[in-house]
């Protein structure tokens, strides 16, 4: 798990009792969950790279940076079906998968999915370049044009 402690301590507290039950079954010198805390940009893109999948939790997205860093990295990216990730992941699942929020099976059979029949990275780099700041940015002028007499 990449960033910084979540807000409430409470929850911070929780997921890394969560982490340290999955880890005890498994081989402590490579555990399945670890906590790497907050990333230099170029860190979080040497992972991405080397990640099997991207995963987002959220309840919440505007325009989501996560996803479009995992996407430029070819990473693909399973996701709650909140705010603009659909717009970001698109519909066909090429990218990845949308999950409703709240549905834990429905995470799980989208990671699972994904791990055993992965997309093609190239093919997920490629879409990722096509949303870019420079093309967002030119897509808001184009609707300010339109609202402006």
């Amino acid at each position: 798990l990449v960033g910084g402690p979540a807000n409430e301590p409470a929850w911070d507290r929780s997921l890394r009792q969560r982490a340290a039950t999955v880890n005890a079954g498994g081989d402590p010198r490579n555990p399945p969950i670890t906590f790497a805390g907050r990333q230099p940009p170029d860190q979080i893109a040497r992972m991405l790279n080397a990640a099997d999948a991207f995963a987002l939790t959220s309840d919440s997205e505007g325009w989501c940076n996560a996803i479009a860093e995992a996407l430029a990295c070819g990473c693909p990216v399973v996701a709650t079906d909140v705010g603009g990730n659909r717009e970001q992941l698109g519909d066909d699942g090429a990218s990845g998968r949308l999950v409703p929020l709240d549905d834990r099976d429905a995470l799980v059979a989208a990671i699972d999915a994904l791990l055993s029949a992965p997309p093609d990275r190239s093919e997920i780099a490629r879409r990722g370049a096509r949303r870019s700041w420079r093309q967002v940015g030119a897509e808001c002028v184009d609707v300010y044009e339109t609202l402006s007499p």
